[in-house]
């Protein structure tokens, strides 16, 4: 499964696409088409989102949202990552997608049509517009490639993924746990 389309537009043209049910994004100006993910990647992302969200639930400046978020870094990305935590208020989140900040950690769960889109323009962009954290779960190697800003190589993880953000929100995810969900 490749990726479907690659058309470069503005903020304006993208926000009057119909909806269609795919995942659009636009990521430097260039519009980003890909098909909805397969039933592992849903439950993996459901997973990791779930014990996130238990994390952030003690906290009063901390939300986690999952994959139909549309997240607005500037004019020319608009992202829609699997997973997004914001240092905000979660009992009073902002109303309209482009007054949240810029998020935390963003979490993308490989797709085959994503892989390379994941790992290269979609991660150097992340990065380099803010986001402290970028994980990159992959499904088949069973493991989190845990990107941050100033760092050439990511921390592969597949035991448990211990962070912290700057929110303060910390934890660890038992990724073996995780992954044992798509076992057969």
């Amino acid at each position: 499964m490749g990726m479907a389309a690659l058309q470069e537009m503005s903020l304006e043209e993208f926000f009057a696409l119909p909806d269609d049910g795919l995942r659009h994004e636009l990521l430097n100006g260039v519009q980003i088409v890909t098909p909805a993910p397969v039933a592992p990647h849903e439950i993996v992302r459901a997973e990791i989102n779930h014990l996130l969200r238990k994390l952030a639930d003690a906290r009063n400046d901390t939300l986690v949202l999952g994959d139909k978020a549309e997240i607005r870094l500037n004019r020319r990305n608009v992202v829609s990552p699997d997973i997004v935590v914001f240092k905000c208020d979660p009992r009073r989140p902002p109303l309209q997608w482009e007054d949240y900040p810029i998020p935390m950690l963003a979490v993308e769960v490989l797709s085959p049509s994503t892989a390379n889109l994941a790992r290269g323009e979609r991660r150097a962009t992340y990065l380099a517009l803010g986001i402290e954290e970028y994980w990159i779960v992959d499904l088949d190697g069973r493991s989190v490639e845990r990107w941050r800003p100033g760092f050439d190589v990511a921390d592969v993880v597949t035991g448990d993924l211990e962070f912290t953000l700057t929110s303060g929100m910390a934890g660890s995810i038992e990724l073996p746990a995780v992954f044992a969900l798509i076992e057969r």
